[in-house]
């Protein structure tokens, strides 16, 4: 072992009182966690910074990795390393600056696992941001860690205490990689005797970041009994640069096949690490998976295959492989589902054209050759538009206009008397029979309805004659990122209040407070168009309109980009009949009228009151949570497609009737929403006070400031997401129970975060 390096008194002093101020910070915040462990029940706290704060250099230590006990160090990861080109520091002016030796490190494929030591003996064994015994029975990461730890020091013949001791006395952490298909599947296959504990680091726990070399690392994974990751060293950086770009281009290593490398150098005289990974073929590997997961979930191929451009073909054979593997086992979906035999069933599809893991890059030269022998039929599109926007916001002179100029369909959700919530998107099938574009009109201001639309347009496509076309989806976007809520209310309800009665339910003549009510609605529930996250990403293609511009520009910006389309616009209308369409849209008068404000004044019976939550503030909460419960909801696709808190339910009125009417009261008794929920401009903060993770559920534990209202649940809460369907959310309640009288029944990680202006809102029993 080298010599211990320590941190003085005074730095760690310095370093806990950032670490501490930087719980309240938006930039270079971070969160803490503390966790018991040992018989001693020692307390260590995790610090966790967010993903992005490394980036701009901003988190109170780099570690990525930080575990402290009485304001000292007692876990560090490394300093968060990136990629070739990722930051500007690993662009290549950048890396030309570092010195060497380069040692160059193979990059095992698996779960970061830090182990460290007290002076007592204990063992601390942690993943990323977590470490300590959890009531968890989904794939504990730092847990399954210390089992394999164990076992592997008892076949040794050494104990624990004295690894714990000798790691405490260096001052030291170990890095591994838990490398094991049993427990979690990764890229690379590791079984049997492959699978393990792979050290490739030993970190002093300091608050700089200074690591032991290769040399010494191997020396100690020989003499514990770990796993030693391969290494070797280049003196000089254009040598190195042209090693790797080599064996990129066979996407293996001394006949292994292998994700790529991490190379560990001097910057400024200070340890620098940064990663070269390999893109193929795991960039065609999480395809698979990807394909193999839409496949299961019923996605047409057509559909699944128009994503893919340059593997198309193989992916095509990809896809028939697998459909008749699933239909030979089909008990296998399920685990694959789950996270199992992934790497099993693209290595039988591998096979099955003569290949191994290591030639798999010959898969490029087979889609090739495949294009040459049999060039597939290139599918045709068929459009659909699909506005995200509010009411007011022009999508309906739009529609008008473009079915003014072209043969294409226009379906009016506002048209659309029958309660069955199908009918809008059979109707747009129906029309893409005979026409190549239709216009699905209905606002989608809030996400649930984008999902809604995606999951039907691809369930009920079969039913259509349209097996020969692909669904392009395109989105078009009224309320650009950043719009200020009450400027959009103020111009579209312009609109409204212009346009008086002729509408099919709102009418602004007739019921002027009744149309500013359902407009503040929308307008209140509005979740922006998120086009890197689901269900945003399935949009093919996105125009954005500025709501405040003229019909006019919008439609001429709408053209613009159609026409980029040559099986739709072969020839740009005219101005003179751009002008004669915006006049006839213009014009429109409908000849149907939804009963509307009867409907608001019928004897809807409210389920419960609650608080509507922003969705995406959750959602960028649980970005930078690491948790496999959370993983494998999100997976799974378990996450709630809405977030609110519970204030009082139906179940509740029988014995408190002053207090339902009150909240009746507050909110309207009319159903002034062409949804199940009725929107009161009345807002309460709430403050989000810890994430609770249980085997069955994830859910934030709230404080509600509602003045003059009593709330009715005794735990507030917002459920993100049960493990299935027969997990109900209001089982949170029972969960946060449990945690009032057992502090160890639950993970808690705590958020301390306020949300202010929640509105109030009624949600009905379904029709």
């Amino acid at each position: 072992m080298l010599d211990p390096i320590v941190d003085s008194d005074s730095s760690l002093e310095a370093l806990s009182e950032r670490l501490e101020a930087s719980l309240s910070l938006r930039k270079g915040g971070s969160k803490k966690r503390d966790n018991s462990v040992g018989e001693a029940n020692h307390v260590i706290t995790a610090w966790k910074f967010n993903e992005w704060d490394y980036y701009r250099d901003l988190v109170p230590c780099k570690a990525r990795g930080l575990f402290t006990l009485n304001n000292k160090i007692v876990t560090r990861g490394y300093n968060k390393f990136f990629n070739i080109d990722e930051v500007h520091e690993t662009k290549m002016r950048g890396l030309k600056k570092t010195t060497g030796p380069y040692t160059v490190t193979v990059k095992e494929n698996g779960c970061i696992i830090f182990v460290s030591g007290l002076e007592d003996g204990t063992i601390i064994v942690c993943s990323k941001h977590s470490t300590g015994i959890r009531d968890d029975l989904t794939r504990n990461h730092a847990y399954e860690g210390e089992v394999q730890l164990k076992k592997l020091l008892q076949e040794q013949g050494k104990s624990v205490e004295s690894l714990a001791k000798l790691l405490h006395e260096g001052n030291i952490t170990l890095v591994m990689e838990l490398c094991d298909d049993s427990f979690e599947e990764h890229v690379l296959s590791y079984k049997g005797k492959e699978a393990g504990l792979y050290l490739h680091g030993i970190n002093f726990n300091t608050i700089d970041f200074k690591t032991y070399p290769m040399e010494d690392v191997e020396k100690f994974a020989k003499e514990w009994g770990f796993f030693s990751v391969k290494w070797f060293k280049f003196d000089d950086f254009t040598t190195l640069m042209d090693y790797l770009k080599d064996c990129e281009t066979t996407g293996s290593w001394n006949g292994r096949e292998i994700e790529g490398f991490v190379v560990r150098c001097k910057l400024k005289s200070e340890d620098f690490f940064f990663k070269y990974k390999f893109e193929q073929p795991y960039l065609i590997y999480r395809h698979f998976r990807e394909v193999t997961k839409q496949w299961i979930n019923e996605r047409p191929i057509s559909d699944i295959l128009k994503k893919y451009k340059d593997e198309k073909f193989i992916i095509s054979k990809y896809i028939e492989f697998i459909s008749n593997y699933f239909h030979e086992f089909p008990q296998a979906k399920e685990r694959y589902l789950q996270g199992f035999g992934i790497i099993s069933l693209r290595k039988l599809f591998l096979e099955s054209y003569g290949l191994d893991s290591i030639s798999a890059m010959n898969l490029f030269k087979i889609n090739e050759d495949l294009k040459k022998a049999a060039p597939m039929e290139e599918l045709k599109n068929k459009y659909i538009i699909i506005p995200i926007a509010t009411i007011g916001c022009g999508k309906t002179t739009i529609a008008k206009c473009l079915t003014k100029l072209f043969p294409w369909g226009h379906i009016q959700n506002d048209n659309i008397g029958s309660k069955d919530k199908t009918q809008l998107v059979n109707s747009c099938l129906k029309e893409l029979e005979t026409k190549d574009l239709v216009f699905c009109d209905r606002n989608n201001h809030v996400k649930r309805n984008r999902e809604q639309l995606f999951d039907q347009f691809y369930g009920f496509k079969l039913n259509y004659q349209l097996s020969k076309y692909c669904l392009h989806f395109i989105a078009l976007n009224f309320v650009p990122p950043g719009t200020d809520k009450k400027q959009l209310f103020d111009v579209t309800m312009e609109r409204i209040v212009a346009r008086g009665d002729n509408h099919q339910s709102i009418k602004s003549t007739s019921d002027p407070e009744l149309a500013a009510k359902v407009l503040r609605g929308f307008v209140s529930m509005f979740q922006p168009l998120s086009p890197k996250y689901e269900p945003d990403s399935e949009f093919d293609e996105i125009i954005n309109v500025d709501f405040n511009v003229s019909t006019e520009d919008a439609l001429k910006q709408v053209l613009e980009q159609l026409a980029q389309h040559e099986d739709l616009i072969r020839e740009m209308p005219s101005d003179d009949r751009i002008t004669e369409a915006i006049a006839s849209a213009r014009a429109y008068v409908p000849t149907y009228t939804k009963t509307f404000g009867s409907m608001s004044k019928s004897k809807r019976k409210v389920d419960y009151f609650g608080l509507k939550v922003p969705h995406q503030q959750i959602i960028d909460i649980l970005s930078t949570v690491s948790h496999p419960l959370l993983t494998q909801l999100q997976q799974d696709d378990r996450i709630q497609k809405e977030f609110h808190v519970t204030l009082m339910h139906s179940s509740h009125s029988g014995k408190n009737q002053s207090e339902w009417k009150k909240y009746h009261s507050t909110v309207g008794t009319r159903k002034d929403s062409p949804d199940d929920e009725q929107i009161c401009t009345t807002t309460r903060d709430i403050e989000l006070v810890n994430l609770v993770i249980n085997e069955k559920l994830i859910c934030i534990d709230v404080k509600v400031n509602l003045p003059g209202f009593e709330i009715f649940n005794r735990f507030p809460h917002i459920t993100i997401g049960t493990l299935d369907p027969s997990i109900k959310p209001f089982e949170s309640n029972l969960v946060l129970e449990k945690l009032n009288n057992d502090s160890s029944s639950s993970e808690i990680i705590p958020i301390n975060q306020p949300l202010s202006n929640n509105p109030i809102f009624a949600h009905y029993l379904s029709k």
